[in-house]
């Protein structure tokens, strides 16, 4: 009886731990620092320990695995693809147990097809 009681607090504590880990991460972010020679990728507010897919697409797509550090950061250099049509890019970090992180990269005068134009 007592030895449930213990096991059943222990597992509670563990759940928080961890539903508490994930609200400490934060919001994950992801930035390109710059784009040549070289790409490099720089990702904030990811789990510590999180294995994440960096994916940057152009014309052609470049990809890395990567692990955040403690602190739920990464950074990753990439070979560059071409853009597509007006130095367009996208930029998408997967992760194995949320919604993939997803940034458009491109001048701001340039309109995306179907966007409503002003």
């Amino acid at each position: 009886m007592r030895a449930s009681r213990l096991m059943a607090a222990l597992l509670v504590v563990a759940s928080c731990s961890s539903v508490a880990l994930a609200f400490a991460a934060g919001v994950p972010r992801v930035r390109v620092v710059r784009l040549e020679p070289k790409a490099v990728v720089r990702g904030t507010g990811f789990l510590p320990r999180e294995h994440l897919l960096v994916r940057l697409a152009g014309l052609g797509v470049a990809s890395k695995r990567v692990v955040a550090g403690d602190a739920g950061g990464f950074r990753v250099s990439l070979r560059t693809p071409a853009p597509r049509s007006c130095g367009r890019y996208t930029l998408t970090v997967v992760r194995p147990a949320a919604k993939p992180v997803l940034v458009r990269i491109g001048p701001p005068e340039c309109a995306l097809p179907g966007a409503a134009g002003g």
